[in-house]
């Protein structure tokens, strides 16, 4: 009877976050693209209120899930609460993000049979539209401070996008697009750079586009599916480790997954897909096929790579012939997934982005800090863009910090089973892989809420508080627009802790306050659980040797 009342207790937790999903798509309304005038009416408070408060049924239902049993009613459970939760979102705008239009420009440019590297939108712009024409398209100049001179004999393929950017707008005459179309072009956020997404993505997002045409539904429909695809491989990457599957709800009921992957909508679905399909590879014992799906995971986005020496130095200690089996396969498929586009212009977008894209950091803003006190904010020309100097040599030490880790992951010959971790066998590749992510996401330049998705399959092994945490305080990170949007705010904030207002809200300088809030719990519960599992270890050892 008791569990049974558990377990009626842990699917009404998950029903509860399924409700706040519907509650956020109904709050999306708000969220107009373009609406200046409305901005700071937007219910952000509310937002952030109900994420949190999803966060605390989500939290609820992992603690009554972890102690029942994996049973096959609960796996339908737990993806119909998951897919219910997602599909609240369609037909929704946005909650403040704009990535998924990219996502659909792309999309048209690949099936439009062009290098979707090539071309930034600005310079497709500048080919197919003229100046006036321009100016109606774009009128915010933080989305596009400058266009590119027009180019007066366009490659064919520039000359092909032009054509469909020509056709997107009301003045000219002929077969158009329509609105729609119009309406996702010019909501293209750093247009001036050509697409940072690797190539996997291309597929994916052209699939969404063709689809829903100009519509972001088609996306989320594409998101969805690999969204229960993760859950799915989690639950069988959980039982072949001898843990309880249970713990899939880690990922599938995670408000902030559900609303960035769903809502927003973000690409990471892919990214997470793909590691979940490393993750049962690698409890699985089977190197190769882990090093294919691994390949995958940095063709879908890049981060994955820093696993490779971790991957194949625990193969090696395995069995060398196999290291070697591993390492080719990974070179294999990224090739062959890179091999369409290998060109100069590839990484153009990308080197952009690693030379001057910083977010929402926690620890990194701290290192940060220091280079420019002491280095300046002089630009020096990097990746194919330009980064403050302090900022550059601040990306080198955080760079150098999470090499270490990941050479400490690889070679390490020995780790000891973690207190926390429910594994019961095969833990040692997914606890390395789980350290040397750890150590990446904590120290990167650009934290958006979405970015942690990646390590979420590893802590549904290793179910860490910190991390589990950290997902619910990320939703602080949207308090930045509640400010910006209207000033004052910040200055009754100050009010409100005694202090006079003071200089207007500076989002560099006065976020790092809310920052401080956002970051603060994780890093003390993550040092706590670290020095605590430390100490159970050696216990154990000490016990063990008596």
């Amino acid at each position: 009877m008791f569990r049974s009342a558990r377990w009626w207790a842990w699917l009404a937790c998950g029903i509860g976050v399924g409700l706040v999903a519907f509650r956020l798509a109904s709050l999306s309304e708000a969220f107009v693209w373009g609406d200046k005038a409305g901005r700071a009416a937007r219910p952000l408070v509310e937002v952030i209120l109900l994420w949190m408060g999803g966060w605390l049924l989500y939290a609820g239902a992992l603690r009554l899930g972890a102690a029942l049993p994996p049973r096959v009613p609960s796996l339908v459970a737990l993806l119909l609460v998951a897919a219910g939760a997602r599909a609240a979102f369609f037909g929704t705008n946005p909650i403040q993000e704009d990535d998924a239009y990219r996502y659909l420009w792309d999309g048209q440019v690949v099936l439009e049979g062009v290098d979707p590297y090539r071309w930034s939108p600005a310079e497709v712009a500048a080919t197919g539209l003229k100046k006036h024409e321009r100016e109606g398209v774009w009128s915010d100049p933080w989305r596009l401070p400058e266009i590119p001179a027009e180019v007066e004999s366009p490659p064919p393929d520039l000359a092909r996008l032009s054509g469909l950017v020509a056709g997107f707008h009301p003045d000219r005459t002929g077969p158009s697009p329509g609105k729609p179309a119009l309406e996702n072009f010019r909501k293209i956020n750093n247009a001036r750079v050509p697409t940072i997404y690797p190539p996997l993505n291309m597929p994916v997002f052209a699939l969404g586009q063709k689809l829903t045409p100009w519509r972001l539904d088609g996306l989320r429909a594409v998101f969805l599916a690999l969204e229960l695809a993760t859950v799915a491989l989690l639950w069988f990457a959980l039982r072949a480790a001898g843990a309880n599957p249970m713990w899939a709800a880690v990922y599938a009921w995670c408000p902030m997954t559900i609303k960035e992957m769903a809502n927003s909508p973000h690409h990471d679905a892919l990214v997470v897909c793909m590691l979940a399909a490393f993750l049962l590879c690698a409890v699985a014992e089977k190197p190769r096929l882990a090093a294919a799906a691994l390949a995958l995971a940095t063709a879908a986005k890049l981060y994955p790579i820093v696993l490779v020496p971790v991957l194949l130095a625990w193969a090696w200690r395995r069995d060398r012939r196999s290291a070697i089996a591993s390492g080719a396969t990974f070179a294999a498929v990224l090739l062959a997934c890179y091999a369409p586009f290998l060109h100069s212009h590839t990484f153009r977008g990308a080197g952009v982005f690693a030379s001057g894209w910083n977010s929402n950091a926690g620890a990194f803003s701290l290192i940060d800090g220091v280079c420019t006190k002491f280095l300046g904010k002089d630009p020096i020309a990097f990746g194919g863009g330009q980064a403050p100097r302090g900022n550059l040599y601040a990306r080198a030490i955080a760079a150098a910090l999470v090499c270490g880790a990941v050479a400490a992951a690889a070679l390490t010959p020995r780790f000891r089973k973690p207190a926390i971790a429910p594994v019961g066998r095969a833990w040692d590749l997914p606890f390395r892989c789980t350290l040397a992510f750890a150590a990446g996401f904590a120290l990167a330049p650009a934290q958006h809420p979405w970015y942690f998705a990646g390590i979420l399959p590893f802590i549904a092994l290793f179910p860490y508080r910190s991390w589990i945490l950290l997902t619910g305080t990320l939703a602080l990170y949207y308090s930045r627009f509640y400010f910006t949007y209207d000033p004052s705010r910040w200055d009754r904030v100050r009010e409100a802790f005694g202090n006079a207002p003071g200089a207007p809200w500076n989002s560099e300088r006065d976020f790092a306050w809310v920052r401080l809030v956002e970051y603060t719990p994780f890093y003390a519960l993550l040092a706590w659980e670290g020095f605590s599992g430390w100490l159970k270890g050696a216990e154990a050892e000490k016990s063990a040797k008596t």
